[in-house]
């Protein structure tokens, strides 16, 4: 099992960015940078984020659960934060803000987890 730093953090603004434990960030689109960074930081436990379209909160590890995440890429994957807002949990779930934010660069998060 891969251990990572959970209070590793990082400001990103859309270039690739190599993750603690193996894997990588970026942008669908190689040229596009976000207009403000976003704060990508690993799980803790308890975070919670409200998918675009969705009418409820959902915890991660529901999420994970639901979305068939192998236990092993979950506390590898990297959580986007604008401020103390979850707004992205890699590629996989989007909120709204979040949403806004990609369309804004004209890209979206894309994570290729360690193998």
């Amino acid at each position: 099992e891969v251990v990572v730093d959970i209070d590793w953090t990082s400001s990103w603004y859309g270039e690739p960015l190599a993750l603690p434990g193996g894997g990588q960030l970026s942008l669908s689109d190689p040229g596009a940078r976000l207009a403000t960074p976003l704060s990508v930081r690993l799980r803790r436990g308890g975070e919670r984020i409200k998918p675009a379209g969705d009418s409820h909160t959902r915890e991660l590890r529901d999420l994970f659960q639901q979305g068939l995440v192998p236990p092993w890429q979950r506390a590898a994957c990297p959580l986007l934060y604008a401020g103390d807002e979850l707004v992205a949990v890699a590629d996989r779930w989007v909120s709204a803000r979040g949403a806004a934010i990609f369309q804004q660069a004209g890209a979206r998060p894309q994570w290729w987890p360690a193998r």
